[in-house]
């Protein structure tokens, strides 16, 4: 948009500086300067920590001997924010800023040339060179940004602009008259630099410039940026873009360093104080506020009116719980607080846990691990996992036992899987190993019931059993025939007939070799005589083993018995 003025405006503009500075008292209040130091020195809330400061860039004095830019200790604008002066730095002359608004199109060129870019003119960057103090963490800036371009050119790309930088000052327009300002933190809430479009919290109004020459004015905005302690540079820039004819300004003061909560440091300038959820946890869910502002989920720092009351709602996630509030507030209910400095509240968020129970059981013994860890049973049969968790058990039998499987939640006799959206329990079954047992597949009565035949020499029958560990053994003998009828003639055979047993203390894991036999005499012959009478054709060796544990297993054989009648 080109923007005409006919040169009667311009003249009308400086008849009334001229009659302006008749008005001795009333011009006085405002004190221009070139000199850098001067502003910086009214802005900057510690002037201790200025270490240098300079002009950048500074249009020429005027014809008429107008300064863009000035110091003031009278109030205007909702300025002093702090101390005795502040600054103000303008496209124009500064002298205007408290005049009466009698035009709506106020303004003086200067003649400043471009300086970053083909659009800019009456640039003026203020450079402040500051040693910030160890411990803290965030600058801010007061400022409040009036133009005589409003409402006229509003939502045109041809008007001035105000920007701030930390450091690197590289702002620069284009021939559409963008403004491209990468480092820029005084910033609207669309990311664009503050000028008669600005939205949001920094709109303008006619009656913000209440008491200005100006046609309109932001709110009293304030920005911040994160600092460390050490040298910094701010430079603090406006001009105008696409021609010099209406002037801006921009009041500027209490540049402060502080120490602020988590979050609230935030880029781009704001009328209120700002508030920073932060969540924290295992869990998830989001945070509300009311008024609105905060929707945490997505937004979670936000600007709210000085001295507001702001109450944060925390809503846990389905698989969550909210466990408590830390920071600007305590406890697990509604959070309440007063807007009348930067305030950060943190909500932690906790993923439910659920209960994984393993119990044991079966005649042996054993361990189940878990992976992750937390079960050792062993000692430690249940945990508490995470909701969603997914547990791995498996399964480790002690000497002497094997694994026989799982019941409950999981089944077979592989690795457990189970995930833990719920309670879960799991039985792992653990028997002894028995006794394994070696005997010959039979023997003749005469190697059995010594001295009841004379045919050879009378060896018994040898057993040999391996143990898996220490214990108590006995081997049980018993004859029996196996098909003996079922006539009650025959009730007789079908019991068994207890020949004798053996018993050994078993001190460690390995094979023991026994002999049994009957010893000549007149039991044995009592018992042989009963054997044939029975016609007991089977020899049972039973094994009971009790293990260091008082476990009892029991193994048997039989074997083929000869009898000769």
């Amino acid at each position: 948009m080109t923007r005409s003025v006919k040169c009667s405006v311009i003249a009308s503009v400086v008849t009334v500086a001229t009659l302006g500075a008749l008005a001795a008292p009333a011009l006085a209040t405002i004190t221009t300067t070139r000199t850098a130091s001067t502003v910086a020195t009214a802005i900057v809330a510690d002037t201790s920590a200025i270490s240098g400061s300079s002009f950048q860039s500074i249009p020429p004095t005027g014809g008429g001997g107008e300064e863009p830019n000035a110091v003031s200790t009278t109030p205007l604008g909702g300025f002093q924010t702090n101390g005795t002066s502040y600054g103000i730095l303008t496209t124009g002359d500064a002298t205007l800023v408290n005049q009466p608004n009698s035009s709506g199109s106020d303004g003086v060129g200067l003649g400043g040339l471009n300086v970053r870019g083909v659009n800019d003119y009456d640039v003026t960057i203020l450079k402040v060179d500051l040693n910030v103090p160890a411990g803290v963490n965030c600058m801010t800036v007061d400022f409040r940004f009036l133009s005589a371009e409003y409402p006229e050119f509003v939502g045109s790309n041809v008007n001035d602009a105000f920007v701030a930088e930390l450091d690197t000052s590289d702002w620069t327009t284009d021939a559409a008259a963008n403004v491209t300002a990468p480092h820029n933190f005084a910033f609207d809430p669309t990311g664009h630099p503050i000028t008669v479009n600005a939205a949001g919290a920094a709109s303008m109004t006619l009656a913000n410039a209440a008491g200005t020459t100006y046609d309109g004015a932001t709110p009293l905005l304030n920005a911040s940026t994160p600092v460390s302690s050490g040298a910094h540079h701010l430079y603090l820039s406006i001009f105008d873009q696409g021609d010099d004819i209406y002037d801006s300004a921009v009041f500027l003061d209490n540049v402060r360093f502080s120490n602020r909560p988590t979050g609230t440091c935030v880029t781009g300038a704001t009328n209120g104080q700002i508030l920073a959820v932060v969540k924290n946890g295992t869990g998830s869910g989001t945070v509300t506020s009311s008024p609105a502002g905060i929707s945490c989920g997505s937004t979670c720092t936000a600007s709210f009116t000085n001295g507001a009351l702001v109450t944060l709602t925390p809503t846990a996630s389905a698989d969550s719980t909210f466990t408590g509030w830390s920071g600007a507030c305590s406890g697990t209910g509604p959070c309440t607080v007063t807007m009348d400095q930067a305030r950060s509240v943190t909500a932690t968020f906790t993923l439910q846990t659920h209960t994984l129970t393993v119990a044991k059981t079966g005649t042996g013994s054993g361990t189940v691990t878990s992976s992750p860890a937390g079960i050792d049973c062993g000692a430690t049969c249940s945990h508490s996992y995470t909701q969603g968790t997914v547990v791995t058990l498996t399964a480790t039998p002690a000497t002497g036992s094997t694994f026989a499987g799982w019941s409950g939640d999981c089944s077979g006799t592989g690795s457990c899987t189970v995930t833990m959206s719920q309670a879960r329990s799991v039985t792992a079954t653990f028997n002894l190993v028995p006794p394994v047992i070696a005997v010959p597949p039979s023997v003749p009565a005469s190697g059995l019931f010594c001295g009841v035949q004379h045919r050879g020499k009378c060896k018994g029958i040898k057993v040999k059993t391996a143990f898996t560990g220490p214990g108590n053994a006995v081997w049980q003998f018993a004859a029996y025939n196996p098909h003996p009828g079922h006539s009650t003639s025959h009730a007789a055979a079908r019991r068994f007939l207890t020949l004798g047993q053996v018993k050994r203390r078993i001190t460690r894991a390995g094979t023991v070799t026994i002999v049994f036999k009957l010893r000549k005499g007149a039991r044995t012959r009592r018992l042989y005589r009963i054997a044939v009478k029975r016609k007991l054709t089977r020899l049972r060796v039973k094994v009971v083993f009790t293990n260091a544990s008082g476990l009892r297993q029991v193994k048997t054989k039989t074997i083929k018995l000869r009898l000769r009648r």
